[in-house]
């Protein structure tokens, strides 16, 4: 039972900073392979692998306090910007096994991100405070749900959500600082 909580825990930890989707950002035709992202990559956190997944898509793992940790990762390219789409490749029963928490949604959640000449350099979708204040001041409507309060999920659907980062790929507030991979292997 400790195995299931710690890998909640990593999971969550990951992607607390991010806004989770119900959707995926992806759509069959914006799926992009890349395949100088196979390997294995470090920054100051960790070691992080790609390996090939099923059709366009990734297995991205890394060993946090001694358990693997495993995305299911989709390049999207959309424009001339790319994006991961990390969606957990554990099942909810793998991660809430023993927990109080009642019915674990898994959920996707999105970066943007540049590569070249063996560096991948990561910034993921912002914090729930810009999404907020747009929708405080009604400069955005996309479709989303507010939980207990203060957590945003959103529900677009991936062609809304497309257009939702096209528009703001370019605007700084929209991602957190980027977080800088090179490549080992």
């Amino acid at each position: 039972m400790k195995k299931h909580i710690l890998l909640f825990f990593s999971l969550f930890a990951l992607l607390q900073s991010c806004i989770p989707s119900l959707h995926p950002l992806y759509t069959p035709e914006t799926l992009a392979f890349e395949p100088a992202l196979l390997g294995t990559w470090k920054d100051k956190e960790g070691v992080y692998t790609f390996k090939e997944g099923k059709g366009k898509s990734y297995i991205l793992s890394y060993i946090e306090e001694g358990e693997e940790v495993a995305y299911r990762v989709h390049l999207v390219k959309l424009g001339d910007q790319y994006f991961f789409d990390f969606y957990t490749n554990k099942s909810a029963d793998d991660i809430a096994l023993g927990l109080s928490i009642a019915g674990f949604v898994p959920t996707h959640t999105f970066a943007k991100v540049k590569w070249a000449h063996n560096q991948l350099e990561i910034s993921h979708f912002a914090e729930g405070e810009w999404l907020e204040e747009l929708f405080e001041q009604r400069r955005i409507r996309i479709k989303h749900e507010v939980i207990d309060n203060d957590i945003i999920v959103l529900t677009a659907s991936p062609k809304e959500l497309q257009q939702f980062f096209l528009k703001y790929a370019d605007d700084p507030k929209a991602f957190t600082e980027s977080s800088i991979w090179e490549k080992t292997l």
